[in-house]
């Protein structure tokens, strides 16, 4: 009984030193990720540390991350896959070779259940799915899914919603195969380790917005500055025309032709 109750206390121990340890890495790591994310001024290394510090958060061996689109598509922009080297999307230079993902049936206008992506778009629910060769249904047709195109079958998959400031799902960003940090072992995505994860996709969909909003607020006044520029050119034009000179220089000017058109008239010296 002795040995028990000390194996217990044992594995007790080792549970709250782990979970202090998240919750340390939420404050020192999480957060500092997020307001990292909030100065960044490019699009697409803003995408590419999203991704790649959530991979190297839970240690994950794929990352993925997917932008809705004004036509309700799901495009890939940023595809990370350690298990075959694939890098794909953001600043890499090389287009994702996947299609969109359709969030919601273009015939029945029903949602797209088959992926899980888009189910997450539509329920603005977090999906974790912890083994996934024994899942049924639409799980599975995912995972089946994400082996055909990538050619291994994940083990664990979270699938997170990014929301913006309005609460919008703008994007999606999937895990798959967290690793044990001790062991290398892939692990489910745990529930303090998803809910770390909502914390930083929660901050990235913040920062992506913010970034989107900036980015239209300068187009704004560019297009604003533009328009200015043109209606001061258009004055100064209109004051040139209307000034005594110019009114004087066009008087002489038809005064010119008038002469060389009569007979006898001097024809204007080329040049």
């Amino acid at each position: 009984t002795f040995n028990t109750m000390t194996s217990q206390l044992q594995r007790t121990l080792r549970q709250v030193t782990r979970e202090k340890k998240r919750a340390d890495d939420l404050l020192n790591v999480v957060i500092p990720i997020g307001v990292q994310l909030s100065a960044e001024k490019d699009l697409a290394r803003l995408l590419g540390r999203m991704v790649m510090d959530a991979m190297t958060f839970c240690h994950a061996r794929t990352g993925i991350l997917y932008l809705r689109t004004e036509d309700n598509f799901l495009r890939y922009v940023i595809l990370r896959c350690e298990v075959n080297d694939l890098y794909a999307g953001g600043t890499t230079g090389v287009a994702v070779p996947f299609k969109s993902v359709p969030i919601a049936d273009p015939a029945s206008s029903q949602p797209n259940t088959d992926s899980m992506p888009a189910a997450v778009v539509t329920s603005g629910a977090t999906v974790n799915i912890a083994d996934g060769p024994s899942t049924r249904g639409s799980e599975r047709v995912e995972i089946l899914d994400f082996k055909t195109k990538l050619g291994f079958e994940p083990t664990s998959m979270l699938t997170l919603p990014l929301t913006n400031t309005q609460r919008e799902v703008v994007g999606v960003l999937q895990l798959v195969d967290a690793r044990d940090p001790e062991t290398n072992q892939i692990v489910p995505f745990d529930r303090n380790l998803q809910q770390m994860m909502e914390s930083l996709s929660a901050l990235a969909g913040v920062a992506m917005d913010s970034y989107l909003r900036e980015q239209a607020l300068r187009q704004e006044i560019e297009q604003l500055r533009i328009e200015i520029d043109e209606s001061k050119r258009q004055k100064q034009v209109s004051e040139i025309v209307d000034s005594d000179f110019f009114q004087d220089l066009q008087s002489k000017a038809r005064s010119l032709r008038t002469r060389t058109r009569q007979p006898g008239g001097t024809e204007p010296t080329p040049g």
